[in-house]
């Protein structure tokens, strides 16, 4: 049938191929191209409907933007790359897999350039890959490295409210309990949280020093001056930004208009010319059909969701629907591998063990593989754990293994309203289920229990994942936290690099040499984006809260993980 399509559509392929050539030998000629560095990346794609609803222009997805330098580095004629920075509001995972990009280019012979007013940390560290940097007269960054400071509410909850929080933990690592229930972390808890930020500082300034020559602890001040920086030899000069953005590709970043022996040194071509170029270098009369590698994100808190879901969340990882979605995946004959873009702090138990026996049956019909952002931890390796290999970046928050349980005790709180409860029909245990009054020594044994068996089902998963022995399980889980190259050192990871560089990976596992890369990012529908416009929508948010509440799962995802994550993913 393919034959047979291809036949009938050859007559319009050549009478289309010629004017293909004729653009393509109008566009290979540009010599310079500017990239404007995106805020942020889409999260989801936008329904038909959707589009017509909001007119905003389309956001480029990750890989849709390091696509953009891959076109670059296969362009006949490029020399130099100028690339503006605004406000980074993505974390050190994208920034890792825009610097690699970056240095394919110079490793090809292409100059980069790099332009800042401001920004902070990420700003600099990316500008630190660039060959010539500039920046305005006036600019000054404010520095920020990997930090933690967190809230206690134990005082607060006890002494104003009479609320106490029980915490049910499996292993003195796992600190997510901590803030509800003391004042400040406990000694274990607050070492390993010391050990991930100072390896996420020094591999970041380890970085920066060995890109600049400059002292690591140069991002240690507060805020940086353009004027100092370019005394200390990190901008070339300082220029306004219209200036760079139109004149990049003349000398001295000279204005045509007001300088008539302005030097013209290449000859402008844009980022659409290099997505052409790419096109027609793949253009053939009789089309192959290619197999697909699916990359699909799962980031958020892992939750069970509703049954009968069929499609992915970009706020959080639903177990039915990425079920449904993978499911489809493993009947679906042209994709030959699945690649899941993780980036979640943990979440449900039940649905981690749920989403993890779904990637177990689909890898028996085709490889999983996992590759980890800025946070795999907890509920996230445990995922990652049915996979054939584990990727992940050197600045990733991961680990996190073990499970805990928080229990309010609220009676203190109704009693101060003057709100009481009367028990009627209490069996052994139900207290378990009710959040008045504290429990049983039974019960407290029962709930621990109940942690140890999930911890053990958490193990054996990494067990037959990393096939180490219990010894050195122990010395890496009960909750800790570890940077990605750290847990890397430890063999907990596969391999340290790239999202290109795990695609490659997987294109020599199947045997194929071109692939097509399908990104499944989540559908956002016009009902879900009115329900974010709409005043009410906090309803539906409590509701779900309660729904989550009502269901008494066991939780293992750490808040404190996602503090740290929040401290240094945020905008510059």
């Amino acid at each position: 049938m393919r034959i047979l399509i291809n036949i009938i559509r050859l007559p319009l392929r050549l009478l289309f191929y010629p004017f293909l050539l004729f653009l393509y030998q109008r566009r290979k000629k540009g010599e310079h191209v500017f990239i404007d560095l995106p805020i942020r990346f889409a999260t989801n794609q936008k329904s038909t409907l959707q589009q017509l609803v909001n007119s905003e222009e389309k956001q480029l997805n990750f890989l849709e933007f390091l696509q953009i330098f891959k076109n670059i580095s296969k362009a006949p004629k490029i020399r130099k790359v100028s690339i503006r920075v605004q406000r980074i509001e993505f974390g050190f995972a994208e920034l890792f897999n825009i610097a690699q990009a970056i240095e394919t280019l110079k490793q090809q012979g292409i100059e980069v350039s790099g332009y800042a007013l401001t920004g902070g940390v990420k700003t600099l560290l990316l500008l630190s890959y660039c060959q010539t940097r500039y920046s305005f007269s006036s600019g000054e960054f404010h520095c920020v490295l990997p930090s933690l400071e967190s809230f206690f509410y134990a005082g607060l909850l006890k002494k104003e409210l009479n609320i106490e929080v029980e915490s049910y933990a499996s292993g003195d690592f796992k600190a997510l309990g901590e803030p509800f229930s003391r004042t400040s972390f406990s000694k274990p808890a607050r070492e390993n949280l010391e050990q991930l930020i100072v390896s996420l500082q020094n591999t970041i300034t380890s970085e920066f020093s060995k890109n600049t020559d400059l002292p690591e602890d140069l991002l240690q001040a507060p805020v940086l001056l353009a004027e100092t920086l370019k005394e200390k030899g990190f901008f070339n000069d300082l220029v306004d930004e219209e200036s760079f953005m139109f004149f990049s590709h003349y000398e001295n970043f000279q204005n045509p208009d007001e300088n008539e022996k302005a030097k013209k040194l290449y000859r402008d071509s844009s980022v659409g010319s290099m997505r052409f170029l790419q096109r027609f270098r793949s253009f053939s009369l009789f089309p192959k059909q290619r197999k697909i590698i699916c990359v699909l994100p799962l980031k958020g808190n892992i939750i069970l969701g509703k049954v009968g879901e069929e499609d992915n969340k970009s706020d959080s990882i639903h177990a039915y629907g990425i079920i449904q979605i993978l499911r489809e995946l493993r009947e679906d004959d042209l994709t030959a591998a699945v690649l899941l873009e993780i980036d979640t702090g943990g979440g449900s138990a039940f649905a981690s063990e749920l989403i993890y026996q779904e990637i177990r049956r689909l890898s028996q019909k085709k490889p999983v593989y996992a590759y980890f952002q800025n946070t795999c931890a907890s509920g996230g390796y445990y995922i990652a754990a049915a996979c054939k290999k584990m990727y992940a970046t050197p600045y990733c928050v991961t680990g996190s293994i073990g499970t805990v349980l928080l229990r309010p005790n609220l009676k203190g709180l109704y009693n101060k309203f003057g709100i009481t409860k009367d028990r009627i029909g209490f069996y052994p245990l139900r207290e378990i289920h009710s959040e008045y009054g504290k429990l049983s020594a039974k019960a407290k044994k029962y709930l621990q229990g109940e942690i140890e068996r999930s911890k053990s089902q958490f193990y054996q998963r990494v067990f037959d994942s990393r096939k180490i022995s219990a010894e050195e399980l122990n010395h890496l889980a009960e909750g800790r936290v570890f940077s990605g190259a750290d847990f890397f050192e430890h063999k907990m990871l596969d391999s340290l690099g790239t999202i290109r560089d795990c695609i490659e990976d997987i294109k020599k596992d199947i045997g194929e040499k071109e692939v097509y890369i399908e990104y499944e990012l989540p559908t956002l529908s016009v009902r879900s984006y009115l329900d974010q416009l709409s005043p009410f929508s906090w309803q539906k948010a409590l509701k779900e809260l309660q729904s989550q509440a009502n269901r008494r799962e066991l939780e293992y995802r750490s808040y404190v993980v996602e503090d740290i994550r929040d401290s240094f993913l945020g905008a510059d």
